[in-house]
């Protein structure tokens, strides 16, 4: 979903998401919500190529997959390190701005 393409702005855009969030954590039973740019195992992947300095031909490119998520993503996910804690946002640092 792109509200650009409805004629938002880039303030109101990132207001759009964030009431999107906060009605989702509103919603009886949900105990979190979280944004991301695609869901989990769905069809729509972001790659990106990657150079080492090695590398001078196309063909030796290396390709990665990535995903945009917000900072409470890992914990609705329940995405936990190898150690098993569970991942949280940071706490001491400034939220980054969301991508939307």
């Amino acid at each position: 979903m792109d509200p650009s393409q409805l004629g938002y702005d880039e303030t109101r855009t990132k207001s759009f998401y964030k009431d999107l969030e906060d009605r989702a954590c509103a919603l009886p039973g949900v105990e979190s919500a979280s944004l991301a740019l695609s869901v989990p195992l769905g069809d729509s992947n972001q790659e990106a190529k990657i150079y080492r300095e090695t590398t001078a031909r196309a063909d030796e490119l290396l390709q990665a997959f990535y995903n945009v998520v917000d900072p409470a993503y890992f914990q609705t996910m329940r995405i936990t390190s190898p150690g098993g804690e569970l991942l949280r946002p940071p706490t001491m640092r400034p939220r980054p701005a969301s991508p939307w």
